[in-house]
């Protein structure tokens, strides 16, 4: 595994623990957008694909580049995310822009490891890759809608 890659898993792991804050931190919120139990399926794939990066990174020998790379990516989401939220962790539209925001975000640094997992031939990669750039578009595309929603509800 390269370097480039390795510290590409770091900033997805940063996404990944940053979604599982985002989750935890909006609940209700984010339950009142996208429906019940919504929050806890995102806070579960979210933590599927933390503990497969952490494997890939444990298994290739490149946790002393991805882990500390998580670390400092992770510090700048968490900050961008407060700064964003504010303290309007109970709006749901406050919430659903922000994760436009964070699922853009999220699709487009999986994409990077699509791309190192296709010229490195690591299957195992690939195939996590591929699965988080589509469950990012599935959750993008529920946001949209929400947001859709609450455009609409608050024009009224």
């Amino acid at each position: 595994m390269t370097e480039f890659t390795a510290k590409k898993l770091g900033e997805v792991l940063a996404f990944c623990r940053t979604g599982l804050l985002l989750a935890e931190k909006s609940g209700e919120a984010m339950v009142g957008a996208l429906g019940d139990g919504e929050d806890l399926k995102f806070a579960a794939e979210l933590k599927s694909h933390a503990s497969d990066l952490e494997l890939i990174a444990n298994g290739q020998n490149v946790q002393d580049i991805t882990f500390p790379k998580a670390e400092k990516t992770g510090a700048k989401l968490k900050q961008m995310m407060e700064l964003y939220v504010g303290q309007e962790w109970g709006n749901p539209s406050e919430i659903m822009e922000w994760m436009g925001f964070f699922e853009g975000s999220a699709i487009v640094h999986w994409q990077l490891v699509v791309g190192s997992a296709e010229a490195l031939m690591d299957e195992n990669l690939l195939q996590l890759s591929q699965h988080a750039v589509d469950f990012h578009r599935a959750t993008l595309t529920k946001v949209g809608d929400a947001l859709r929603k609450i455009g609409a509800k608050k024009t009224k």
